[in-house]
């Protein structure tokens, strides 16, 4: 009988420390919401794409998806950035209905919040920022010679760059308007040594 009970103590801890993964990609599909894109969005346009990105679960709820969206049948154009903290996000511009394609679908809203029009909106998605982070073509502050890698060439190209002996073509305006320098590590708006010595402490691992 003790052991019983012993068994059934163990399978009730067990049950109270499982935690609900935060993000998920579908393993259904990837248009749970496409009819509201199109109520919205798509009207009298012949060309036109969706998918469903990410999905952020509240308990066993979802709360917020990030979307793609498209429409027409524009070509890609160029290069569009959105600044964070410690990074830019970057995607190719293409035909609307948003900025640079993405947008998060606030599922309790019932509605679209484009990633540049609801830039200061973005921070109550929580793990949202997290999710735009860790796309392959972001461009992480400090990466000096634009390779999508943090190395001590980026180091060495800012030293450089301060020194006159090889200037750094890494100018940036995002879709808001916000001006940058891709090597400025530290977010400071200045390069300085202490961007080259801040990259040298992260990849040492003292920072």
């Amino acid at each position: 009988m003790g052991k019983f009970i012993g068994i059934i103590l163990v399978f009730v801890l067990v049950l109270s420390v499982t935690v609900v993964p935060v993000f998920a990609e579908s393993t259904e599909s990837n248009y749970l919401y496409e009819d509201k894109f199109i109520e919205y969005y798509v009207g009298d346009h012949t060309a036109w794409s969706y998918r469903e990105e990410y999905y952020h679960y509240e308990g066993e709820q979802i709360d917020w998806i990030l979307i793609r969206g498209t429409l027409g049948e524009g070509a890609l154009s160029k290069m569009c950035y959105l600044k964070f903290d410690d990074f830019v996000f970057t995607s190719p511009s293409i035909c609307g209905p948003f900025d640079m394609k993405y947008a998060v679908y606030d599922v309790k809203e019932d509605m679209f919040v484009d990633l540049v029009d609801g830039y200061d909106e973005l921070w109550q998605y929580k793990g949202l920022i997290d999710v735009l982070r860790g796309f392959e073509r972001n461009i992480f502050l400090g990466d000096a010679d634009l390779n999508r890698e943090l190395t001590v060439l980026d180091a060495t190209s800012i030293q450089m760059d301060l020194a006159g002996l090889k200037p750094l073509w890494d100018r940036y305006t995002d879709q808001r308007g916000v001006s940058g320098r891709f090597s400025d590590f530290d977010n400071d708006g200045v390069l300085s040594i202490l961007d080259a010595t801040g990259i040298q402490l992260k990849l040492a691992r003292l920072d």
